[in-house]
């Protein structure tokens, strides 16, 4: 259940209606931070020029890949089994999530 994002969201939908709910995609905010949250304040209604600094602690996660490969066989499990949350999620946000295809 952890991974099944969209299960998640439906919870939400009970209490909020679609257009109070905001879904951002993580490894696109650690990509462009700024742009991200510029999108976020817009949603928000507020003044998206201003400069937030998103400290990153998670520096080391292509030195956690190198020591703890996960092997392609899991990979392509892994892929198939959240396809569905991936295209659910998609579908949600109204675009594709190229990274979560990486």
């Amino acid at each position: 259940f952890s991974s099944k994002y969209e299960r998640h969201i439906a919870l939400f939908e009970g209490y909020f209606s679609q257009n109070q709910q905001y879904i951002m995609i993580v490894e696109e905010l650690l990509q462009d931070p700024d742009c991200e949250i510029r999108k976020l304040l817009t949603w928000l209604g507020l003044d998206n020029t201003v400069h937030l600094e998103l400290p990153h602690s998670n520096k080391g996660r292509q030195g956690i890949k190198k020591r703890f490969p996960v092997d392609e066989e899991l990979q392509a499990d892994l892929r198939v089994r959240l396809t569905p949350t991936v295209h659910a999620i998609e579908k949600l946000i109204g675009r594709p999530i190229p990274s979560w295809y990486e």
